[in-house]
């Protein structure tokens, strides 16, 4: 089961869509965000499993600067047997604000995604049925 940079993305960020959230905030979103939680459970998330072959995302974050620009983080610990392997992917880009919806644009054209800003800090993605919460 090996996988690559655009199997990731599309799994967990690529098609996201904002939840929404009620009353818009004026307060920056510029900050470091550390991935909390998927679907309410704590880290690490399993996003695939086929007998001794397993893909977990063990950490995540998302880097929001003033400048409009972004970095997606994802580590990520494949199992193959009892082979264990570790890798980090990364997706940059610009992201525009409306109200609390966060509009993310990759540098490489792989496709837009948004995520809702709650005040205090906290990034919710929706995607595919999994729910990623990002906090500062």
């Amino acid at each position: 089961m090996r996988t690559s940079r655009g199997f990731l993305l599309v799994a967990l960020a690529l098609a996201c869509g904002g939840d929404n959230v009620n009353g818009p905030t004026t307060e920056s979103v510029a900050g470091n965000y550390s991935l909390t939680m998927v679907n309410g459970s704590p880290l690490p998330f399993v996003v695939a499993e086929v007998r001794d072959d397993k893909l977990e995302v063990t950490a995540g974050s998302l880097s929001i600067n003033a400048d409009n620009s972004y970095a997606l983080t994802f580590g990520l610990r494949e199992t193959q047997g009892a082979t264990v392997t570790t890798e980090t992917v990364t997706e940059a880009g610009t992201y525009h604000r409306s109200s609390n919806t966060l509009s993310f644009h990759p540098n490489d054209d792989s496709g837009d995604w948004s995520a809702s800003y709650a005040s205090g800090g906290t990034i919710t993605m929706g995607t595919g049925g999994e729910t990623l919460v990002f906090k500062r």
